[in-house]
């Protein structure tokens, strides 16, 4: 009975009764402790806190990073020298001997399935000399191929790239007075093959040293972030996943998940712990443009404020699973009273309420409302721009989930969909 008469003193409170005249101006002052409540036995010590249910739910950022594929090419450009073969008086039995040079145009990049293809002219200059009379020349044309695998090994590196090359244009010679023809094309391919073997080795060695990059980027993760207003993010990184592989004329598009259980909290950052060691990169080549990530929006349970209208004073503290508060009414109930009770969101999921009918009408705001994730997460992401890359994200979506309490905190927990882009300048 006590707990009805309180909530009903709390959520009656300010009601008018129906009628007109002396009746009307009566009820329009609501009556004030005409219900006390008797005197309080000592607080309860709170029981201690227990570990929350875990976040099972798996939490993906989706990246979508892309690259120009222009200053790729010329970096590789310059591992591979001009020139590729060149050989002076090779034997090449009844005709002579043989002369020739072996160069290579520009480079040009593109990206088929999950490889980065670079192709380039082939134009080579042959003779056919007898002593010092060069009798015969001609010019054979081919292309090379350079194929980079982009589906990169679980220690964050490239695969052995891969040159193959065939001549479109042959080089055939006349000896003996025209009565035989000798083709010298083989020759100079079997010359220029161990130069492409030499050439893979060159494009290898030039290929970026991925994996202290993504040991940099994943020690920047684990740190906590510095909001406005005293707040603060972190990402808890536990993974890095290779999507899918995409390209345009002029761009590498590759899709990146993280895998990790962010928070935003309305505190201000405690010092950065050790980083764990970079997981293996694993792969998902069927990863969707965007994923949903469990957001952890967490507050301290003790700077929670429900005071207003009947409450007067509050006190919370976690005892268990639920929060105890130690309450003052001062309405048509009056006194002090305890009570236990979880925590949830409002019917319309924009804030948080203790489940107690005394004190439903007190609502708090969590660090940040769900309706707001949509502008917040964008702007977050865009303080990460830089000289070197423009980020940006987009949130489709945003679904208010559970709420419990750990460690003293409140953590009230979003579904949001989205996906972030990082474009190089």
């Amino acid at each position: 009975m006590r707990s009805k008469a309180i909530g009903l003193a709390v959520l009656g409170f300010g009601s008018f009764a129906c009628g007109d005249g002396a009746d009307a101006k009566t009820a329009a002052t609501a009556k004030l402790c005409t219900t006390t409540l008797p005197p309080r036995p000592p607080v309860p010590a709170p029981l201690p806190p227990v570990a929350p249910p875990a976040v099972t739910h798996a939490s993906r950022i989706v990246a979508q990073v892309e690259l120009e594929l222009g200053p790729i090419a010329r970096e590789l450009e310059t591992k591979v020298p001009p020139r590729l073969a060149e050989e002076r008086g090779k034997p090449a039995g009844v005709a002579g001997h043989l002369n020739y040079t072996v160069d290579r145009g520009p480079f040009r990049a593109s990206v088929e399935h999950d490889a980065l293809v670079v192709r380039t002219e082939i134009r080579a200059h042959a003779e056919v000399c007898k002593g010092k009379d060069c009798y015969a020349s001609c010019a054979p044309e081919g292309t090379a191929t350079v194929t980079v695998p982009l589906r990169l090994t679980p220690d964050y590196r490239f695969p052995p790239s891969h040159v193959a090359f065939a001549f479109a244009k042959g080089c055939e010679v006349k000896v003996l007075g025209g009565l035989l023809r000798i083709d010298v094309t083989p020759s100079i391919a079997a010359e220029v093959e161990p130069q492409l073997r030499k050439v893979e080795r060159q494009i290898d060695a030039g290929l970026p040293p991925l994996r202290p990059q993504a040991e940099k980027l994943w020690t920047e993760l684990g740190k906590p972030r510095a909001l406005p207003l005293g707040a603060c993010a972190t990402v808890n990184p536990r993974g890095i996943t290779e999507g899918t592989i995409a390209g345009t004329p002029e761009a590498l598009q590759v899709r990146l998940g993280l895998i990790a259980y962010p928070e935003i909290a309305s505190r201000a950052c405690a010092p950065a712990g050790p980083t764990a060691p970079l997981p293996p990169l694993a792969q998902d080549p069927q990863m969707p443009a965007e994923d949903e990530v469990v957001l952890g929006l967490v507050s301290p349970l003790a700077d929670v404020n429900i005071v207003g209208g009947a409450v007067t004073r509050a006190a919370i503290v976690q005892s268990g699973d639920r929060a105890q508060l130690d309450v003052t009414l001062h309405g048509e109930t009056c006194g002090d009273a305890t009570l236990l009770a979880p925590v949830e969101w409002t019917e319309d999921k924009s804030s948080l309420r203790f489940a107690a009918a005394e004190v439903q009408k007190q609502t708090f705001p969590p660090v940040i409302a769900p309706s707001g994730l949509a502008l917040a997460v964008p702007a977050l992401a865009a303080s990460a721009s830089d000289a070197n890359a423009v980020v940006s994200a987009q949130i489709s979506d945003v679904k208010p989930m559970s709420v419990v309490l750990r460690n003293g905190d409140v953590v009230a927990y979003a579904l949001a969909r989205g996906h972030v882009a990082i474009v190089q300048k």
